[in-house]
């Protein structure tokens, strides 16, 4: 008993002392009501103190690889290149969450524009259960929610003494380590976390932070309207932006298009988290 009390207040004291840190999650999703396919992406959750930052980490790398290289792209096609074995399944959004004054900041980066939005933080509402599982040699205790439209299971860990979520998620005592909805579209699993020194090199290299001049901040129903126009015009807008697609390819997306009922994790922002 002794050994892990003494372990758990080791664990306690390496997070409490330490301010940055990085958990990643796999990320399993539908993204429309026909398709059977389920996609998959590693997200990042980012922790500086009370700050917290979603995105997904194939962007970061990107991202990251565009500014180190400070190429100057003239064409969508060039950036496309450049980072194609970093393609990803998620839109290029980085949620940035402060704890302390519960206010979310989004930031939207599209081949149209760019756009942001600020908003409350607000947090589900957990019911806490007896119930617990064995997960990786650790006991995640069980929560329940309603929240984004949906009816969601959270296993969480209380040996990792701070509130780690994906997306916005927050609220228990702990890390969530599994979180699903009822009808298994969304699932998240935390598969590892890492000290950082510093958040240095997301700031640098961010597309969304080196670009915060050439946002437009839009009001949330503006945010929930301009989502729904890059869904319902996607085709036209992409070569608008110069992005080169063959005329039977943009038919197809369209026909597909028609067909298709997308499903979003927040049901208020219609783009891919």
């Amino acid at each position: 008993m002794k050994i892990i009390i003494s372990l758990l207040l080791l664990v306690s004291s390496h997070f409490l002392s330490a301010q940055f840190f990085e958990f990643n999650y796999l990320y399993n999703f539908k993204k429309d009501s026909l398709s059977k396919k389920n996609y998959s992406e590693i997200v990042s959750v980012l922790v500086n103190n009370n700050g917290r930052f979603y995105r997904a980490q194939n962007r970061i790398i990107s991202d990251s690889i565009a500014y180190t290289k400070n190429i100057k792209y003239t064409h969508p096609n060039e950036l496309i290149n450049s980072t194609e074995s970093y393609t990803s399944r998620v839109d290029n959004v980085t949620i940035e969450m402060d704890l302390n004054t519960m206010k979310k900041k989004k930031w939207i980066f599209t081949f149209d524009k760019a756009v942001a939005n600020v908003d409350d933080l607000i947090l589900p509402k957990w019911s806490l259960t007896n119930d617990t599982i064995h997960h990786q040699h650790r006991i995640l205790k069980k929560a329940v929610t309603k929240y984004l439209n949906r009816e969601w299971i959270a296993y969480y860990t209380e040996e990792i003494p701070m509130q780690i979520a994906p997306y916005t998620f927050y609220g228990l005592p702990g890390a969530i380590v599994l979180l699903e909805d009822q009808n298994k579209i969304f699932q998240f699993e935390l598969i590892n976390y890492k000290m950082k020194p510093n958040l240095d090199n997301f700031y640098e290299t961010g597309i969304s932070f080196r670009r915060k001049g050439d946002f437009e901040f839009l009001s949330s129903k503006e945010l929930f309207k301009y989502g729904n126009i890059l869904l319902n015009n996607s085709p036209q807008l992409l070569m608008n932006a110069g992005l080169q697609l063959e005329e039977e390819k943009v038919k197809k997306m369209e026909e597909n298009h028609k067909k298709r009922k997308y499903i979003f994790l927040d049901p208020s922002l219609p783009f891919i988290l």
